[in-house]
């Protein structure tokens, strides 16, 4: 898929989606960024559903424009 771009996110403290879930953020429709997958530790979640949950130290597998995974980026991990 031309111009598209997959990336590993990783979730600090600080953002305001640790905690939530997937259908709270919105963010297939809000930040045009979709999640393919979870890693939680040695876990992976795949296809999250809405009720998945965001939490801090998670890497999320985003996939979407490049210009929007890197406004996300900036937004789950703010500190940097």
């Amino acid at each position: 898929l031309a111009g598209e771009d997959v990336a590993a996110l990783k979730v600090s403290g600080a953002s305001a989606f640790a905690g939530k879930s997937l259908a709270e953020i919105n963010m297939r429709r809000s930040y045009e960024v979709a999640v393919v997958a979870v890693r939680r530790g040695a876990s992976i979640i795949s296809n999250p559903d809405g009720d998945t949950r965001i939490l801090a130290g998670d890497i999320l597998v985003a996939f979407g424009q490049p210009d929007r995974v890197e406004a996300l980026a900036g937004l789950l991990n703010p500190e940097k």
